[in-house]
């Protein structure tokens, strides 16, 4: 018999900006973000259409 189903682990809250872009600074195109979900960290990895890491962030939950 499988092991009951537990809620927490169903939600995941995600807050990012990128709206903090220096003036002039070139427009970044991201075509693919990635997002994996470990236990006690979140990694966020945005690549744009040639493959180069543009975004990566670190996120850990509040407490």
């Amino acid at each position: 018999m499988d092991a009951p189903f537990q809620k927490r682990h169903l939600s995941v809250k995600v807050m990012m900006s990128l709206n903090h872009v220096p003036k002039g600074a070139p427009e970044m195109k991201v075509a693919t973000i990635g997002a994996d979900l470990a236990k006690s960290v979140i990694q966020i990895h945005g690549v744009d259409s040639h493959g180069n890491t543009v975004q990566r962030k670190q996120l850990k939950p509040s407490r």
